[in-house]
């Protein structure tokens, strides 16, 4: 199995994550180009937009771009994770597949409600969700991924 290691994680102190509503396709091929070729400066970029950036281990880093109003509690979570470290040196999975993933499965957290459910949605290339039980809409609790592809 591939995996890319997560050197650290920056962000602002008030940033809110949209997990799970679609990004712009364009704005997301053109943060990935900025973030391979200048990492410091997308991160700075980033942080200035209240967005989220991931460093990686070998070089070029990952840009999320942040919505508060979207996911107020994944939002909140994810910021608190992020300004604890929780991320930091955590290897992304699953990076063959449709998607690359990152998080803890085991933790203390209570799991999250289920906030875009009911919103029709599609999976695009660069949208981040929270990863989830398939059963259960209301188990998101530190793991997200980032589509590589339309799903």
């Amino acid at each position: 199995m591939k995996t890319m290691l997560v050197s650290s994680v920056r962000l602002s102190v008030s940033v809110a994550v949209m997990l799970g509503a679609a990004c712009m396709p364009a704005a997301a091929r053109q943060a990935d180009t900025l973030a391979a070729q200048r990492p410091d400066t997308a991160c700075a970029e980033a942080t200035a937009r209240k967005g989220l950036c991931m460093t990686l281990e070998k070089g070029g880093a990952v840009i999320i771009e942040l919505y508060p109003d979207k996911a107020p509690k994944t939002v909140e979570r994810i910021m608190k994770l992020a300004e604890e470290g929780f991320y930091d040196g955590l290897e992304f999975h699953r990076v063959e597949s449709y998607l690359v993933q990152t998080g803890k499965g085991e933790h203390d957290l209570p799991p999250l409600e289920g906030e875009m459910f009911g919103q029709r949605i599609w999976h695009e290339e660069g949208m981040v969700g929270m990863a989830r039980l398939p059963s259960d809409y209301d188990t998101a609790t530190t793991q997200f991924y980032i589509m590589k592809e339309r799903r």
